[in-house]
Protein backbone atom coordinates (compact mmCIF):
# COMPACT_ATOMS: atom_id res chain seq x y z
CA UNK A 1 0.00 0.00 0.00
CA UNK A 2 1.05 3.66 -1.05
CA UNK A 3 -0.48 6.39 0.94
CA UNK A 4 0.60 9.70 -0.08
CA UNK A 5 0.32 13.55 1.63
CA UNK A 6 -1.87 16.19 0.22
CA UNK A 7 0.69 17.49 -3.02
CA UNK A 8 0.21 18.62 -6.03
CA UNK A 9 -0.18 16.28 -8.89
CA UNK A 10 2.78 17.22 -10.96
CA UNK A 11 4.84 16.47 -7.81
CA UNK A 12 3.46 13.19 -6.87
CA UNK A 13 4.47 12.25 -10.10
CA UNK A 14 7.65 13.38 -9.64
CA UNK A 15 7.93 12.10 -6.33
CA UNK A 16 7.12 8.44 -8.06
CA UNK A 17 10.19 8.64 -9.58
CA UNK A 18 13.52 6.94 -8.68
CA UNK A 19 16.27 8.79 -8.44
CA UNK A 20 18.78 9.61 -11.23
CA UNK A 21 16.28 7.01 -12.93
CA UNK A 22 17.69 3.81 -11.31
CA UNK A 23 16.05 1.15 -9.34
CA UNK A 24 18.25 -0.82 -7.01
CA UNK A 25 17.42 -4.08 -6.56
CA UNK A 26 18.28 -6.84 -4.05
CA UNK A 27 17.76 -10.39 -4.47
CA UNK A 28 18.55 -12.10 -1.43
CA UNK A 29 19.98 -16.24 -1.88
CA UNK A 30 17.62 -18.96 -1.12
CA UNK A 31 14.40 -16.37 -1.30
CA UNK A 32 13.55 -18.06 -4.51
CA UNK A 33 15.10 -20.71 -6.49
CA UNK A 34 17.68 -20.26 -9.32
CA UNK A 35 14.86 -20.56 -12.38
CA UNK A 36 12.94 -17.67 -10.81
CA UNK A 37 15.95 -15.65 -9.58
CA UNK A 38 17.00 -15.56 -13.49
CA UNK A 39 13.59 -14.66 -15.07
CA UNK A 40 13.71 -11.57 -12.34
CA UNK A 41 17.05 -10.56 -14.03
CA UNK A 42 15.46 -11.25 -17.54
CA UNK A 43 12.55 -9.06 -16.77
CA UNK A 44 15.11 -5.99 -15.35
CA UNK A 45 16.84 -6.16 -18.66
CA UNK A 46 13.94 -6.18 -20.86
CA UNK A 47 12.90 -3.16 -19.31
CA UNK A 48 16.42 -1.98 -19.45
CA UNK A 49 16.86 -2.01 -23.04
CA UNK A 50 13.01 -0.42 -23.44
CA UNK A 51 13.55 2.67 -21.52
CA UNK A 52 15.85 5.25 -19.62
CA UNK A 53 15.35 3.64 -16.42
CA UNK A 54 17.79 1.39 -15.34
CA UNK A 55 16.98 -1.87 -12.81
CA UNK A 56 20.43 -2.93 -11.31
CA UNK A 57 21.94 -4.79 -8.43
CA UNK A 58 21.74 -3.61 -4.89
CA UNK A 59 23.90 -3.01 -2.16
CA UNK A 60 22.69 -3.43 1.06
CA UNK A 61 24.08 0.15 1.85
CA UNK A 62 21.34 2.10 -0.40
CA UNK A 63 17.56 2.24 -0.42
CA UNK A 64 16.44 -0.53 -2.54
CA UNK A 65 13.36 -2.86 -3.71
CA UNK A 66 14.40 -6.49 -2.23
CA UNK A 67 12.29 -8.97 -3.56
CA UNK A 68 10.78 -11.62 -0.98
CA UNK A 69 8.85 -14.95 -1.63
CA UNK A 70 5.09 -14.44 -1.10
CA UNK A 71 1.69 -16.54 -1.35
CA UNK A 72 1.30 -13.72 -4.27
CA UNK A 73 1.86 -11.06 -6.29
CA UNK A 74 2.34 -7.63 -5.10
CA UNK A 75 4.41 -4.20 -5.22
CA UNK A 76 4.94 -0.13 -3.95
CA UNK A 77 4.12 2.09 -7.01
CA UNK A 78 7.09 4.14 -7.25
CA UNK A 79 9.69 4.72 -5.25
CA UNK A 80 8.39 5.11 -1.43
CA UNK A 81 11.79 6.36 0.38
CA UNK A 82 10.21 5.27 3.39
CA UNK A 83 12.68 2.75 5.80
CA UNK A 84 15.22 0.95 4.71
CA UNK A 85 14.07 -0.57 1.35
CA UNK A 86 10.72 -1.45 -0.02
CA UNK A 87 9.11 -4.82 -0.42
CA UNK A 88 8.22 -6.93 -4.28
CA UNK A 89 6.66 -9.53 -3.67
CA UNK A 90 6.98 -12.63 -5.66
CA UNK A 91 5.38 -16.01 -5.78
CA UNK A 92 5.73 -19.15 -7.13
CA UNK A 93 2.45 -18.04 -9.06
CA UNK A 94 4.26 -14.74 -10.37
CA UNK A 95 6.39 -16.85 -12.51
CA UNK A 96 3.77 -18.88 -14.30
CA UNK A 97 4.04 -15.89 -17.36
CA UNK A 98 6.11 -13.87 -17.95
CA UNK A 99 4.48 -10.62 -18.11
CA UNK A 100 3.65 -10.96 -14.57
CA UNK A 101 7.01 -10.14 -13.09
CA UNK A 102 6.97 -7.23 -15.61
CA UNK A 103 3.94 -6.36 -14.35
CA UNK A 104 5.46 -5.41 -10.87
CA UNK A 105 8.24 -4.08 -12.22
CA UNK A 106 6.37 -1.33 -14.04
CA UNK A 107 4.50 -0.78 -10.60
CA UNK A 108 7.94 -0.56 -8.97
CA UNK A 109 8.72 2.28 -12.08
CA UNK A 110 5.62 4.03 -10.99
CA UNK A 111 3.00 2.99 -12.62
CA UNK A 112 -0.31 2.55 -11.73
CA UNK A 113 -2.90 0.03 -13.22
CA UNK A 114 -4.37 1.10 -16.70
CA UNK A 115 -8.16 0.29 -15.23
CA UNK A 116 -7.91 2.62 -12.52
CA UNK A 117 -7.54 5.45 -15.00
CA UNK A 118 -9.49 8.73 -14.57
CA UNK A 119 -11.16 7.79 -17.96
CA UNK A 120 -11.77 4.39 -17.05
CA UNK A 121 -15.43 4.42 -17.74
CA UNK A 122 -15.41 5.59 -20.68
CA UNK A 123 -13.79 2.31 -22.03
CA UNK A 124 -14.94 -0.31 -19.16
CA UNK A 125 -17.80 -0.98 -17.42
CA UNK A 126 -17.26 -2.02 -13.43
CA UNK A 127 -19.48 -4.78 -12.50
CA UNK A 128 -19.34 -3.76 -8.54
CA UNK A 129 -21.62 -6.86 -7.64
CA UNK A 130 -19.53 -9.37 -9.13
CA UNK A 131 -16.19 -8.63 -7.84
CA UNK A 132 -15.54 -9.67 -4.09
CA UNK A 133 -15.79 -7.09 -1.72
CA UNK A 134 -12.25 -7.22 -0.01
CA UNK A 135 -11.05 -6.45 -3.87
CA UNK A 136 -13.21 -3.26 -4.10
CA UNK A 137 -10.04 -1.35 -4.01
CA UNK A 138 -7.96 -2.51 -6.88
CA UNK A 139 -10.62 -1.02 -9.26
CA UNK A 140 -11.35 2.31 -7.34
CA UNK A 141 -10.13 5.46 -9.51
CA UNK A 142 -8.49 7.39 -6.73
CA UNK A 143 -10.01 10.71 -6.15
CA UNK A 144 -6.59 13.02 -7.19
CA UNK A 145 -6.45 11.52 -10.50
CA UNK A 146 -9.88 12.34 -11.62
CA UNK A 147 -9.06 15.97 -10.45
CA UNK A 148 -6.16 15.68 -13.38
CA UNK A 149 -6.89 13.39 -16.00
CA UNK A 150 -4.19 14.81 -18.63
CA UNK A 151 -1.58 14.89 -16.37
CA UNK A 152 -1.87 11.25 -14.49
CA UNK A 153 -3.08 9.34 -17.86
CA UNK A 154 0.34 10.66 -19.58
CA UNK A 155 -1.14 12.05 -22.69
CA UNK A 156 -1.50 8.63 -24.00
CA UNK A 157 -4.83 7.10 -25.07
CA UNK A 158 -6.74 4.21 -23.20
CA UNK A 159 -4.79 0.46 -23.70
CA UNK A 160 -6.78 -1.98 -23.01
CA UNK A 161 -3.51 -4.47 -24.26
CA UNK A 162 -1.59 -2.84 -21.11
CA UNK A 163 0.55 -5.22 -19.05
CA UNK A 164 -1.35 -3.16 -15.75
CA UNK A 165 -4.76 -3.38 -17.17
CA UNK A 166 -6.47 -6.88 -15.28
CA UNK A 167 -7.98 -8.89 -17.04
CA UNK A 168 -12.07 -9.22 -17.44
CA UNK A 169 -12.67 -11.69 -15.13
CA UNK A 170 -10.46 -11.11 -12.28
CA UNK A 171 -11.76 -11.25 -8.59
CA UNK A 172 -15.38 -12.14 -9.51
CA UNK A 173 -17.61 -13.77 -7.38
CA UNK A 174 -19.24 -15.62 -10.31
CA UNK A 175 -16.47 -16.66 -12.51
CA UNK A 176 -18.99 -17.37 -15.75
CA UNK A 177 -19.90 -13.88 -15.29
CA UNK A 178 -17.26 -10.56 -15.86
CA UNK A 179 -15.82 -7.86 -13.26
CA UNK A 180 -15.45 -5.49 -16.19
CA UNK A 181 -17.29 -5.19 -19.63
CA UNK A 182 -15.69 -3.31 -22.19
CA UNK A 183 -18.58 -0.47 -23.45
CA UNK A 184 -16.88 -0.54 -27.14
CA UNK A 185 -16.01 -4.27 -27.51
CA UNK A 186 -15.25 -3.94 -31.22
CA UNK A 187 -12.85 -1.58 -30.86
CA UNK A 188 -10.33 -3.85 -29.47
CA UNK A 189 -10.40 -7.54 -30.24
CA UNK A 190 -6.70 -8.76 -28.67
CA UNK A 191 -6.63 -10.23 -24.92
CA UNK A 192 -7.21 -7.69 -22.30
CA UNK A 193 -4.97 -8.32 -19.49
CA UNK A 194 -2.59 -9.65 -21.62
CA UNK A 195 0.77 -11.02 -19.55
CA UNK A 196 3.32 -11.31 -22.17
CA UNK A 197 5.01 -8.10 -22.56
CA UNK A 198 4.94 -4.91 -22.20
CA UNK A 199 2.52 -2.68 -24.97
CA UNK A 200 3.94 -0.24 -26.71
CA UNK A 201 2.03 2.50 -24.72
CA UNK A 202 3.47 0.91 -21.41
CA UNK A 203 7.19 1.20 -22.81
CA UNK A 204 5.87 5.01 -23.33
CA UNK A 205 4.03 5.58 -20.34
CA UNK A 206 7.59 5.46 -18.89
CA UNK A 207 9.44 7.33 -20.91
CA UNK A 208 7.40 9.53 -20.26
CA UNK A 209 7.14 9.74 -16.67
CA UNK A 210 11.01 10.00 -16.31
CA UNK A 211 11.41 12.34 -19.32
CA UNK A 212 13.50 9.84 -21.67
CA UNK A 213 13.66 12.49 -24.34
CA UNK A 214 16.11 9.69 -26.47
CA UNK A 215 13.59 6.89 -26.30
CA UNK A 216 10.44 6.18 -26.98
CA UNK A 217 7.61 8.45 -26.14
CA UNK A 218 4.78 7.21 -27.97
CA UNK A 219 3.22 10.10 -30.43
CA UNK A 220 2.47 8.03 -33.02
CA UNK A 221 0.06 5.93 -30.99
CA UNK A 222 -3.29 6.84 -31.90
CA UNK A 223 -5.00 9.48 -29.75
CA UNK A 224 -1.59 10.12 -27.82
CA UNK A 225 -0.54 14.13 -27.29
CA UNK A 226 2.82 14.65 -28.73
CA UNK A 227 4.70 14.47 -25.78
CA UNK A 228 6.71 17.86 -25.56
CA UNK A 229 2.64 19.42 -26.02
CA UNK A 230 1.92 16.89 -22.87
CA UNK A 231 4.99 17.93 -20.98
CA UNK A 232 4.58 21.43 -21.47
CA UNK A 233 1.13 21.71 -20.24
CA UNK A 234 1.13 19.73 -17.37
CA UNK A 235 4.09 18.22 -16.13
CA UNK A 236 6.33 21.26 -16.34
CA UNK A 237 3.67 23.04 -14.10
CA UNK A 238 2.77 22.68 -10.65
CA UNK A 239 -1.30 22.38 -10.26
CA UNK A 240 -3.60 23.06 -7.70
CA UNK A 241 -3.54 20.39 -4.49
CA UNK A 242 -5.04 17.48 -3.83
CA UNK A 243 -5.36 14.60 -1.50
CA UNK A 244 -5.12 10.99 -2.26
CA UNK A 245 -6.48 7.82 -1.19
CA UNK A 246 -4.73 4.97 -0.53
CA UNK A 247 -3.51 2.54 -3.33
CA UNK A 248 -3.24 -1.14 -3.02
CA UNK A 249 -1.82 -3.27 -5.63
Amino acid sequence: MIVTSTIAAAGMLRALRWPNATVPVEVSEGVLNSSHVHDIHAAMHYLNSLTCLKFVNATQQQYRVVVESSTGCGSLVGHVGVGEYQKLLLGASCFLQKGIVLHELLHVAGLFHEHTRPDRDQYVRVVWTNIRKDKHKNFVVPSWMRKSPDLVNLGLPYDFGSLLHYGLKVFTIDQERPSMVLRRPHEYTGLVGQRDAPSRADVARVNRLYECWNHYLGDDLPGAKAYLVWQAATLTHELSHFHTSDIEI
